[in-house]
């Protein structure tokens, strides 16, 4: 943000050329914030998705670690308890 400050001037100029220079910076952090506005709602919709398929990748990861480091003959339980982790 503290970087688009600097350069704020500089994009009122080039974008709102229209406007007078007070109302061009207006509208270059009117814009700024609307991304980041945009940002937060997204995270906020979208995070149980990103969440599910994040959950998936672990307990995938947790299921194969399990499996290979069980002793033998008890790889298909410790495997199963993974599953049983999700009821």
């Amino acid at each position: 943000m503290m970087i688009y400050g600097f350069f704020a001037a500089v994009i009122a100029k080039n974008l709102f050329a229209t406007q007078d220079q007070l109302a061009g910076i207006i509208s270059a952090f009117a814009i700024s914030s609307i991304g980041y506005l945009a940002r937060s709602l997204s995270a906020f919709f979208f995070e149980p998705i990103g969440e599910g398929f994040s959950c998936s990748g672990g307990l995938t990861g947790w299921t194969i670690f399990t499996v290979e480091h069980a002793p033998e003959g008890k790889r298909g339980f410790h495997g199963s308890v993974a599953m049983a982790g999700l009821l």
